[in-house]
Parts: structure tokens; C-alpha cells; sequence
């Protein structure tokens, strides 16, 4: 409120990052909450495994659960409104600031471009939070496509990032065409990271950056890997078709 009267508006650019960040920690907050205490949808690699709770456990005081779990769920609806609000309110100040203002020098528009990336990423980890995965990926590939518009070395790194997301997220459809496209994903953001390798080994950079990147070319691998198999046992279960 403060900002808005300070700048004469809600939307104006100088506050397109105090949205964003109000939006980010919340949504680490609940991220972090969410890990600790093994509830709800998470975001990381696990989500399959732990969807599924011990209904053993759950018959603990279950009138009281029940009470403490609606009014848990409530709250945690409230939050990740609260997020995407402020999300959404940044994503609306950067595109109509980048579409308004047509004598930006290179700089400054990739800047621009690289705060709107981050905003998209957090919206689709936002719609991932909520189990909107459809979403979450309309939300990732904007991203990548923000990043396209930037002529920099390091967005492959990011390209690589989003599209592990995006990979992870279809992953959680549990469907044959999805597993596909997950995996399709994968071998974009490996094409990525390896691409950003043999530059950098170009240009003579650090040890520990080639040795960080041939890792993280790894972790894509061993997921391309990791994602055929679960595909296999679920087609093999006769959980997908």
C-alpha cells in the first residue's frame, strides 16, 4: 500500500519486485513446511513416492485431525492465493512495462526479460504446488520463451532448468504420453547444459564450473534413465497404457 502511494500506483515498475519477492518467500515458506512435515504436493523428485500416506496413521484421533486438517487446508489455500496474487501482479507490471516502453537499450530489456523468467518459473512452481500441472508447464514454457529473447551464454543454464521442471511435472501426469514427453524435456535441458559446456571449455573457464556442469549433464542422464523405468513398470502394472 505504501509502495502504491509512494509511486501513484499499484503497477508501477519499481514495484514489480517487492510483488515478486513477497510471492518467492511465501512460496518458499510454504515449500519448506510442506518438506519438513511430509503433507501436500512437493516439489522435488520424491513427489511420487510420498503422495501416498499411511492411512494407518491417519486414524490417529481422526475427529480431530479432521478438524486440524480443514482448517490447515484452508490456511494453505489462503498462502498460495496470497502467492500467485503477488506473482501474477509482477508478471502484469513487466509485460506491460516491456510492451510499453520501445526505446529500451539491449541491457535493460534483458533485464526485464530475465526478472519476467523468474516470475514465470515461480508461477509455474506455484501451479505445480497446487497439483495444476497443465499449468505449471503453460507457466514453464513461457518462461523458455522469455529466455529466447535474451542473447546471453548463461540462459542455457536456465533453458536447462525449466526444462527439467517441465519434465518433472509431466512425470507426475502418470501417463504414457506424458512419460514421453518428459523425457523429451530431459534430453532438451542435457542438450542445454552440454551446449553451455563446450563453450565454456572454450573460453578456458574454471575447473570447478566444467566439473559442476558434467554433473549436472549426469543428473539429466540418470533421470532419462530413472523415468523410462518407472514408465516401464507402470505400462508392465497395467497402470498406464
Amino acid at each position: 500500500v505504501k509502495g502504491s502511494i509512494l509511486y501513484n500506483s499499484e503497477l508501477n515498475i519499481n514495484l514489480a519486485m517487492i510483488y515478486f519477492y513477497l510471492g518467492d518467500t511465501f512460496l518458499e515458506k510454504m515449500e519448506f513446511e510442506t518438506d519438513i512435515l511430509g503433507n501436500g504436493f512437493q516439489i522435488n523428485e520424491k513427489n511420487l513416492e510420498t503422495k501416498t500416506l499411511n492411512s494407518n496413521l491417519q486414524k490417529i484421533n481422526e475427529e480431530h485431525e479432521n478438524s486440524n486438517d480443514e482448517s490447515s487446508e484452508n490456511e494453505e489455500i489462503e498462502e498460495i492465493q496470497i502467492v500467485w496474487e503477488n506473482l501474477d501482479t509482477c508478471r502484469i507490471i513487466l509485460e506491460r512495462y516491456i510492451n510499453e516502453q520501445k526505446n529500451l537499450n539491449i541491457n535493460d530489456q534483458n533485464l526485464i526479460y530475465d526478472k519476467m523468467y523468474k516470475c514465470y518459473r515461480r508461477l509455474g512452481d506455484c501451479e505445480n504446488f497446487r497439483e495444476n500441472f497443465q499449468q505449471a508447464i503453460e507457466e514453464y514454457n513461457k518462461g523458455l520463451d522469455i529466455l529466447q529473447k535474451i542473447n546471453n551464454l548463461n540462459i542455457l543454464r536456465k533453458k536447462a532448468e525449466l526444462y527439467y521442471m517441465i519434465g518433472i511435472t509431466y512425470n507426475y501426469e502418470c501417463s504414457a504420453e506424458f512419460f514421453d514427453k518428459a523425457i523429451m524435456n530431459f534430453e532438451n535441458g542435457k542438450k542445454c547444459l552440454k551446449d553451455f559446456l563446450n563453450e565454456i571449455i572454450k573460453n578456458n573457464e574454471k575447473k570447478e564450473d566444467i566439473e559442476e556442469l558434467n554433473l549436472l549433464i549426469q543428473s539429466f542422464e540418470e533421470k532419462i534413465l530413472d523415468t523410462k523405468e518407472e514408465a516401464n513398470i507402470f505400462l508392465k502394472d497395467g497402470i498406464i497404457k
